[in-house]
């Protein structure tokens, strides 16, 4: 059979149109999956930087810094504080996000990056499981999805082809003058008994 073109009732038509327009449940599934697995990889690649981060920052030294002023502004806190590191003074000022019960000469622990120690962090945060078993969840689903449809879908091509191949039964084999010949000598054959 001619995988490009068949004939079905005298009319020609290409199977692989045929196939799209009774198939495009499973396309729109695979264009579905293949969404789930862009989601998964782009929350994967998120969950990867923040592990990385998280685990460069909780391998930064620590020391003490001292809070040189707090004021609140438009219902912030902001602090001004510094840290000595190796006898070199370090000062930053506006910082947001410290406990709010701080005070102007109050002491708490930051860590620094050793090769920058301009560079602090004082909240580290938790490890993101969050994101790292979000972005596993949308990949497998998305290549659950795909992998599944695109079965299917190599399945329902098989059927279609073998359905055209068998529809016709002995058609399919012998031409429309071998089988009328055969169906002559089996009338003669029933004849002579």
């Amino acid at each position: 059979m001619n995988f490009r073109n068949m004939k079905r009732d005298g009319n020609e038509t290409t199977s692989f149109k045929v196939i799209i327009q009774e198939s495009k449940k499973n396309i729109l599934w695979i264009l579905g999956g293949v969404l789930f697995l862009i989601i998964g990889i782009v929350v994967l690649n998120f969950a990867v930087k923040s592990i990385q981060t998280f685990i460069k920052e909780h391998s930064y030294p620590s020391t003490t810094a001292l809070v040189e002023s707090h004021e609140v502004v438009k219902g912030v806190d902001e602090y001004n504080f510094s840290y000595t590191i190796y006898g070199e003074y370090y000062y930053h000022d506006k910082v947001v996000g410290l406990p709010k019960n701080l005070d102007e000469g109050s002491e708490f622990q930051i860590r620094y990056n050793p090769d920058n120690p301009d560079e602090y962090t004082f909240n580290l945060g938790k490890f993101p499981w969050v994101f790292l078993v979000l972005g596993l969840l949308f990949l497998l689903v998305g290549v659950f999805i795909v992998f599944r449809n695109i079965t299917f879908l190599k399945k329902k091509i098989k059927w279609d082809m073998q359905d055209e191949d068998d529809s016709s039964g002995v058609d399919s084999f012998l031409s429309e003058e071998e089988f009328s010949h055969i169906e002559v000598l089996s009338e003669d054959n029933s004849s002579h008994r």
